[in-house]
């Protein structure tokens, strides 16, 4: 009995749940076997969303707080047995407030977006990204010492700035 990934005769893949019986002959002897399946791809995409939701921001798809932290913990774990260096950086942006009491929730909405954008290209794929809250971000710079760690938070800050967002006709700067 279990669970794995099959294909349907187009190739596409699907999840069964199985279960394969021996079936005895009169010597107690197996005669054959009889398997029953179960399509089970339903449960396990919403098991997969769910497992993704846990852990990611549903606006920003940047990990949530909670995991932020988690991965933080390991990579400084990491750090204590293996003495490399790591860069944390905390970003805050500047009067949000004020963009979401100007243009909207939705304009905010997009800014934040746009901002993870903005910063993701620059971080590497091995660095940890996520949002703490409200307009609150923060990144674990792996194998970064504070003079490198400064250049990039110094090449964010400057991307950011020179960032503009269009929502709506209307043009948006954040700091």
């Amino acid at each position: 009995a279990g669970e794995f990934e099959n294909k349907d005769k187009d190739g596409n893949p699907y999840y069964v749940s199985a279960r394969i019986t021996p079936l005895l002959d009169k010597r107690q002897q197996i005669d054959y076997f009889i398997g029953i399946q179960e399509d089970i791809s339903e449960r396990m995409r919403l098991q997969k969303k769910l497992e993704e939701t846990a852990i990611t921001d549903s606006l920003t798809g940047t990990y949530n707080r909670g995991h932020f932290l988690v991965l933080c913990e390991q990579e400084i774990k990491r750090l204590h047995r293996y003495g490399s260096s790591v860069t944390l950086l905390l970003f805050d942006l500047d009067h949000f407030k004020n963009i979401n009491d100007t243009y909207g929730h939705f304009a905010g909405d997009e800014v934040l977006k746009s901002f993870v954008s903005c910063v993701s290209a620059e971080l590497r794929e091995n660095d940890v990204f996520g949002r703490l809250g409200g307009e609150e971000f923060g990144a674990m710079v792996v194998e970064t010492d504070s003079s490198s760690g400064l250049l990039l938070a110094e090449r964010l800050r400057k991307s950011v700035e020179n960032m503009v967002i269009l929502v709506e006709n209307q043009k948006i700067t954040i700091t």
